[in-house]
């Protein structure tokens, strides 16, 4: 017979997965994804052009494809094992630290079925997680079944994690984040081997399911628990029991997760070798001013609408922010009772402490504080968290009959209402406006916007904002083509249930009913909003078509740049970055979160076309509308959108370098010796293993144009050979005259290491809980 607390999860269980099914049961069984992209055309089509409703290549989830879909490709192939991106920038290691999540717990779903759906099964589960772990963070707080689960599906199903759900080094790390803090609160108010070794496993498991950032914020995340435990009980001993107890968890899931931490430090220090990295933020700063101008975009987090959507203007573009970073919604009701919470914690259990410094640092950290730049919006996560776990406990208490907490949150509904008229009447002022001068306001936001330095309107192509102001004017009017109405109307049916509950005209069981009904529309609203599905049948993932099909047949041992180096922001791209990989076309374009020093750090000017065909670039795509006129280039290849020339320049990916001085390795694409022997084969070439075939007239050094990495290995005609740089980034060894064969493997020393500390971490774990369940049973 089970026991109750094992039919309160079940139960729990199965209505999460329902509310799932519900809301994504249309990727699960009907042939769809949630990754929207059509490549019929290989030209870049911009987002929302020409007003259109949603289509696979308008909608910019379509970066998201490129840059993640061929990562996961790969991921199924070389499942938790590390594997050599040969198709951008001339190759890189894609470990965790990528966009590759390559170590993440869940990959191994991928293995049941094309990826593309899996994918997205994938993505589900990692949800279905964070709501059950939501759950088993509250029940741990003594929080009852049905406040329990209606916090639960607002932390599984809230907008952080649907507005960057294709990213899951943002999902996949809080998702294991509740199950985390229950164990480690656990800990920390009766320390035992049990929970050391279950703090231990989860924090393992949310290192591998994140990035950088991400790990960096959950262990933020555990030394916040730790300091305010030391605060509530404030002693000598309960300090360094503190301290050795979060270091002791740390270092075990350090060891356990050191299949992922150990390349990955190793790549963040080649990384950093370059003197910067983008996992600073160089790329991404906010003024003070404009930290402080985002305060009122925090109202979002009650009506997302107001910021605009992803077919829209993005209003958080003002402030130098993106959309889907600045938002932090769970719905209406469960914020509203987080707010009664966060208002009237001293009245709650005395460990909502912990969480409301959670909501406090979330909401403070990304909007007062320059820490935003290397975190970049991942607080919002913890304010997420925490305002789930106060307003759970506030309606909790609510839900028993607290007079003084029933008056308080009165107070709250009478507030947020006031906060909702005033919005619904600016609509309706602006509706009317909008009736009489849609031209005029339409032409003047097109010419703040082409007037704007580019960037500045929200992205590096004005054209696309220009193209998104007629569904921004809708977007804020009360027509039906406009969604804005819809947290009105859930907030009015809200209003109705609650004051008929307050006159006793309806029963506590409907009032909660409409509480769960009521936040599932308002959050499955937003989901479908923000993840438009696409039909395969209709518009498959990376179609052929006639510029693929030509370089595949033409362009095989070259390769390929596209990248349009006098474009304004007004051209479309020809293949857009990373985009190459599904088709194993190799370029020297790419993008990636982090890289070490590659191939095409070598290139100074896309219009040098000896020193690209130095680096094996033989094909070089433009827009039609974008033509190039140089005496090194004949054009091969004319489509509707797409021109491609052939660089006459363009020289094997391996040669022979006559010299005895490995000095000379320095400069050596300056050096004239590189013209006397290009006599080099490919006899094969993989993710993982690359093998030529060389003569030479005499001894030297040879040279391929692709990337030095420390995990790479070399043999010349069977014999261990170290690999030397060339031009500081390019791999070489030493070759005698006559023929040789030269065989490169990527066989990094640093993931044996950490696969070696990985599995003593785990059967450390195994003995540890196999005692403890040993004494447990006997006592």
């Amino acid at each position: 017979m089970r026991s109750p607390a094992v039919m309160k999860y079940l139960k729990a269980s199965a209505f999460l997965w329902t509310v799932l099914l519900v809301i994504f049961g249309s990727v699960l069984f009907g042939g769809k994804t949630l990754l929207p992209i059509d490549l019929h055309n290989m030209a870049y089509l911009p987002m929302a052009s020409n007003f259109q409703e949603f289509k696979p290549y308008n909608h910019f989830e379509d970066d998201i494809m490129r840059f993640y879909y061929d990562y996961k490709a790969q991921a199924q192939k070389y499942l938790y094992k590390p594997y050599w991106n040969p198709y951008v920038f001339g190759g890189t290691p894609q470990y965790a630290v990528t966009y590759a999540t390559h170590f993440s717990s869940t990959n191994w779903i991928l293995k049941f079925g094309s990826v593309e759906h899996m994918y997205c099964v994938k993505l589900i589960i990692q949800l279905f997680i964070a709501g059950l772990g939501m759950f088993f963070l509250l029940s741990s707080l003594n929080v009852s079944f049905w406040p329990a689960l209606l916090f639960s599906m607002a932390y599984m199903l809230n907008s952080m994690f649907v507005t960057l759900m294709l990213r899951e080094w943002m999902t996949g790390p809080f998702s294991w984040a509740p199950w985390f803090i229950a164990l480690f609160l656990k800990l920390l108010n009766k320390t035992n081997i049990r929970g050391f070794a279950w703090s231990s496993l989860l924090l393992a498991l949310c290192f591998t399911d994140g990035f950088f950032q991400s790990d960096g914020t959950i262990l933020f995340l555990m030394g916040t628990l730790g300091l305010v435990h030391i605060y509530l009980h404030p002693s000598k001993k309960q300090f360094s029991r503190v301290v050795s107890l979060g270091f002791g968890v740390f270092i075990f899931a350090f060891c356990l997760s050191a299949i992922m931490w150990i390349p990955d430090l190793e790549y963040l220090i080649q990384d950093m070798a370059k003197g910067s990295s983008r996992i600073a933020g160089i790329y991404y700063h906010k003024t003070l001013a404009q930290r402080l101008l985002s305060i009122p975009f925090l109202s979002g987090f009650l009506i997302p609408e107001l910021l605009g959507s992803v077919r829209t203007l993005d209003l958080t573009k003002l402030v130098n922010s993106n959309l889907q970073d600045f938002t932090g919604y769970i719905g209406a009701v469960p914020l509203l009772f987080g707010i009664g919470g966060f208002f009237n914690f001293k009245k709650l259990d005395r460990r909502c402490i912990y969480f409301l410094i959670f909501v406090i640092l979330g909401i403070c950290i990304p909007t007062f504080t320059p820490l935003d730049r290397f975190f970049y919006f991942r607080f919002f996560v913890v304010y997420i968290l925490g305002i789930c776990v106060v307003g759970a406990l506030f309606f909790e208490k609510f839900l028993i009959g607290d007079e003084y907490l029933s008056r308080s949150f009165h107070k709250i509904v009478k507030g947020a209402g006031a906060f909702y008229l005033t919005i619904f009447v600016f609509i309706a002022a602006f509706t009317v406006l909008l009736v009489s001068k849609r031209d005029w306001l339409s032409g003047l936001l097109k010419d703040k916007i082409m007037k704007m330095p580019s960037g500045a309107a929200g992205s590096r192509h004005p054209q696309w904002m220009v193209n998104r102001i007629e569904n921004f004017l809708t977007s804020f009017t009360l027509s039906p083509n406009s969604k804005i109405w819809i947290p009105f109307v859930t907030f009015s049916i809200f209003s109705l249930a609650y004051f008929a509950f307050k006159k006793g005209l309806v029963q506590k069981r409907f009032l909660v009913a409409m509480l769960f009904l009521i936040t599932l529309i308002d959050l499955g609203h937003f989901n479908f909003e923000w993840l438009p599905r696409n039909n395969l049948n209709q518009y498959p993932l990376f179609e052929e078509n006639s510029v693929t099909k030509f370089l595949k047949s033409n362009g095989q041992g070259f390769r390929s740049t596209f990248n349009n180096e006098d474009d304004l922001g007004t051209q479309p791209q020809v293949l857009v970055p990373n985009l190459s990989a599904p088709f194993k076309l190799h370029t020297i374009d790419g993008f990636d979160g982090m890289r070490p020093a590659v191939v095409l750090d070598l290139v100074t000017h896309y219009s040098d076309f000896s020193k690209l065909g130095l680096l094996n670039v033989g094909y070089v795509g433009r827009p039609i509308s974008s033509p190039l006129n140089s005496p090194d280039l004949t054009k091969v290849f004319e489509g509707e959108d797409v021109l491609i020339y052939q660089n006459t320049k363009a020289r094997p990916r391996g040669f022979t370098f006559y010299s005895q001085n490995p000095s000379d390795l320095e400069n050596v694409l300056e050096n004239k010796k590189i013209e006397e022997s290009f006599d080099t084969k490919i006899i094969s070439s993989t993710e993982m293993e690359v093998e030529y075939l060389v003569k030479n007239s005499q001894r030297g050094f040879f040279v391929t144009s692709e990337t030095f990495y420390p995990g790479w290995k070399a043999t010349v005609d069977g014999v261990d050979t170290p690999i030397l740089k060339a031009n500081g980034v390019l791999r070489a060894v030493k070759v005698d005259a006559g023929q040789s064969s030269i065989n490169y493997k990527f066989d990094p020393s640093s993931y044996k290491w950490g696969q070696l500390i990985t599995c003593l971490a785990l059967g450390l774990w195994t003995i540890l809980m196999r005692k403890t369940f040993i004494r447990r049973r006997k006592n």
